[in-house]
């Protein structure tokens, strides 16, 4: 629809929904996806849990050790990107070199060369 006092063209209606979508339900949460998108989205991801078997991990981390060694990817490690994406707040300081005692009561020494006379 175009409305020529904002010069802007909205597109809304029933010729741009989706089959599970509505483009005209504004920004309110879960008003965009109908309930037989949601269902539909929640089967997919049950059979996707179906095919996660943990007695299947050791052959998907083959295929995918296969696949990066054919392809040349070179993927970070668990620790790797983890690290990388962690805040770093607990990093060690280093040591600062300590003065000796009469070094430091030197430097609190007042040589009067500040005052006025």
């Amino acid at each position: 629809m175009f409305k020529p006092a904002e010069k802007k063209i909205y597109l809304y209606g029933p010729l741009y929904n989706g089959k599970w979508t509505r483009a005209d339900a504004g920004q309110s949460k879960f008003l965009g996806v109908e309930p037989p998108g949601m269902k539909a989205y929640l089967a997919l991801m049950a059979k996707a849990e179906q095919g996660r078997d943990p007695s299947k991990l050791p052959l998907e981390k083959a295929v995918l050790d296969a696949v990066r060694l054919e392809l040349d990817i070179q993927g970070e490690t668990f620790e790797q990107e983890r690290n990388r994406k962690r805040r770093r707040t607990n990093r060690p300081v280093q040591e600062q070199p300590r003065m000796g005692e009469a070094q430091a009561l030197a430097h609190f020494q007042d040589d009067g060369s500040d005052e006025e006379e």
